[in-house]
């Protein structure tokens, strides 16, 4: 699985146009000069570089006045690093005076370097990680049941092919920071007259965040699922149903301080849901389960910066992610059923040690109408809040349409 979703995701990298990662800086420094400052002392220049969830404070001897630390240059005081609540997490020895040895120093601290900037994953440079996509999609997309309106069903239920095609603008503030992102999630599902369902979501997102170093990040996944009803009891309108998928996706983020960063990932899952009809409401209830692992391969950087080096080790020693996601559905034909209003709320709890207990939750609210103009075409508008998440607040708006064949 690992090495095809590898495969899979570097492919459709490549048609999408992203180039490998090739990271143009010489070493660690040139990761935070963009924040260079002056001061109030003769000669001394100061760099002050906020980098996600990170900052970096230090001062130096510009000898040659050229606002670069050269070689022959002398620190004045520590580089240090920050968390995002401004404590000090690390913070280079009095032995560190040169850039030579700031970088050797950065590389020997790049686990803990990259675990207070990205918290846990790279993705987390666009906000949204890939890990909240993954708990969020799933249910959304494959476990929940949706209402349709009793006139439409009769017409449906003859159908066995969906195409849907949803549109998404997410308007971001993570740590302070703005960001918009823009997506698209296209899926389809089969029937195959036995109730068994096999389908696939291929989503899309493209972030740029407001920040000082110009983040830009896209993400795209593939997501194949199979569900399939093993219990109906006709008495109570109650159906239980069963299912699995298996997804890998693909993260790349250009800035001016980390010119490439990104990751593979991959993995599987299994979920159950319970459906309910009271009249003509109806009311999913799904429980879901994902563990998936991430990948950096080294033919994806090519540079001689050692501290970027670094980035392959990290991504490869992070821990496999565990999701347990669950919520329910709730939804209620109106307009003399001619549409439907769904009311869905889930949580998403990670399991891993990599990721910030303040992030380690998240729960989704979502409010959708949908409209049927025709008895085999809808068209949707939803509004979504995700919460829960320290420092970070999502807001979305849903616009997309499903079409029955």
């Amino acid at each position: 699985m690992k090495y095809i979703t590898q495969s899979v995701m570097a492919m459709v990298l490549v048609i999408l146009l992203f180039y490998p990662l090739n990271a143009s800086a010489g070493d660690f420094w040139d990761n935070i000069n963009y924040g260079i400052e002056s001061t109030s002392a003769p000669g001394i220049l100061a760099v002050d570089a906020r980098l996600y969830n990170g900052r970096f404070t230090g001062q130096w001897n510009d000898v040659n006045n050229n606002q670069n630390l050269d070689a022959g240059e002398i620190l004045t005081t520590p580089v240090t690093l920050y968390n995002r609540y401004g404590r000090i997490v690390l913070e280079s020895p009095g032995t560190v005076t040169n850039r030579d040895e700031l970088a050797d120093w950065a590389a020997a601290n790049a686990e803990i370097i990259f675990n207070t900037i990205f918290g846990g994953s790279p993705s987390f440079a666009a906000g949204v990680s890939d890990d909240m996509a993954l708990g969020q999609a799933s249910l959304s997309n494959t476990v929940f049941e949706k209402t349709i309106p009793r006139k439409k069903q009769l017409a449906m239920d003859q159908i066995n092919d969906d195409f849907k095609a949803p549109l998404e603008y997410i308007s971001l503030d993570v740590n302070g920071v703005s960001g918009d992102a823009f997506s698209v999630v296209l899926g389809y599902a089969h029937d195959f007259g036995n109730k068994l369902e096999f389908g696939f979501y291929l989503p899309y997102r493209y972030t740029t965040m407001s920040d000082e170093i110009d983040t830009d990040a896209h993400y795209i996944g593939l997501f194949m699922y199979a569900k399939k009803p093993v219990i109906t009891w006709q008495e109570i309108n109650l159906t239980w149903s069963i299912g699995g998928d298996v997804f890998g996706s693909a993260f790349y983020a250009q800035s001016d301080a980390i010119s490439d960063m990104g990751n593979l990932k991959y993995g599987v899952g299994v979920f159950t849901s319970l459906t309910k009809i009271w009249s003509s409401c109806l009311v999913s209830l799904g429980l879901d389960y994902k563990i998936s692992d991430a990948s950096l391969p080294s033919s994806w950087i090519d540079s001689d910066d050692e501290f970027i080096q670094e980035a392959i080790d990290w991504v490869n020693d992070l821990d496999p992610v565990g999701a347990v996601s669950y919520g329910f559905n709730i939804g209620i034909p109106v307009l003399n059923d001619a549409a439907a209003i769904n009311f869905e709320a889930i949580r998403t709890h990670f399991i891993s040690d990599d990721i910030d207990d303040e992030r380690d939750v998240q729960s989704s609210l979502e409010i959708s109408c949908a409209y049927y103009p025709t008895d085999t075409f809808e068209i949707r508008l939803g509004l979504r809040g995700t919460f829960e998440l320290d420092d970070m607040d999502v807001y979305g708006i849903t616009i997309g349409s499903i079409y029955k064949f």
